[in-house]
């Protein structure tokens, strides 16, 4: 099983209109409390570690999550990297 797919377009922009631009991390462990302060334009979504946002799998791959709406989550670049490191 790979341990990486990337979304479809379409679903990263679905994804991101149902944020608001907002990063949906609610992980205490990024510094925030709550919700993360960080909001976003479409044009700002990062291809590697740079400022910006990325599309995260909520349930990973390599534990059988699928590239669909329910299981994309949008995170600034920052707590995206926190996650990963505090999985």
């Amino acid at each position: 099983m790979p341990t990486s797919v990337e979304f479809p377009e379409d679903i990263v922009r679905a994804a991101f209109e149902r944020c608001g631009g907002q990063c949906e991390c609610e992980l205490h462990g990024c510094g925030h409390k709550g919700e993360c302060p960080q909001i976003f334009t479409y044009e700002d979504r990062a291809t590697s570690n740079q400022k910006g946002w990325q599309a995260h799998h909520r349930k990973p791959v390599k534990d059988g999550g699928l590239p669909t709406l329910e299981n994309c989550q949008i995170l600034c670049v920052s707590c995206h990297a926190t996650f990963h490191l505090s999985a």
